[in-house]
């Protein structure tokens, strides 16, 4: 958008809604319904695979939630709506909705191992590490080092991926010794070529 068109638009939208709440809740609204379809079509493409973040409630978010047909239309989806998701990625972190910045990343690990884009993907993935960190929640924190470690190791950047995967299994440490947290645990490990 031109700056003054968009200097503008902020100028109507403090007029309209000078505290604000209505463009909280349309930005909510617009992100859980990214990640909701996002993980929809994670789940057609990748089948059942593990995953942490909690889907969101779908109450009030507008359009109803999409079907894929198969493995290939949802790849296409994703792809066609790479820039709004990962552009979800950071609008959810820069409103503080830390889960949902590193809660859409997961899906998106299907689609970079299908479609890579280095740039967007290294920027949505350091966003999800720094989301998953501001949570505190230990598997999202490993998780997303994982992600973040392989397009940083394809982009040569070994001892950067080298340093997020240590960091990664420092971390998976930690964890319990549920079912899902041993398989995460043994996934840093793998990662790391373990």
């Amino acid at each position: 958008m031109h700056d003054l068109l968009r200097g503008h638009a902020e100028r109507r939208l403090g007029q309209a809604d000078p505290a604000g709440a209505e463009r909280d809740r349309a930005l909510a609204a617009l992100v859980r319904w990214y990640r909701r379809q996002a993980a929809r079509a994670d789940g057609t493409a990748a089948g059942p695979r593990m995953t942490f973040a909690p889907q969101p409630d779908p109450a009030g978010d507008g359009p109803a939630d999409l079907l894929f047909e198969d493995k290939a239309h949802a790849l296409r989806w994703l792809e066609r709506n790479r820039a709004a998701l990962f552009g979800c990625v950071r609008l959810a972190f820069d409103a503080g909705r830390y889960e949902d910045a590193w809660g859409l990343c997961e899906p998106l690990w299907t689609h970079y191992l299908d479609h890579p884009h280095p740039g967007e993907v290294l920027a949505a993935f350091r966003t999800g590490v720094e989301a998953a960190d501001r949570t505190e929640f230990l598997p999202a924190m490993v998780r997303m080092r994982c992600q973040l470690a392989r397009p940083l190791w394809e982009a040569g950047r070994h001892e950067e991926a080298a340093r997020q995967l240590d960091r990664a299994v420092h971390a998976a440490q930690a964890l319990g010794t549920s079912f899902e947290e041993d398989r995460l645990r043994a996934s840093a490990l793998e990662f790391q070529g373990c």
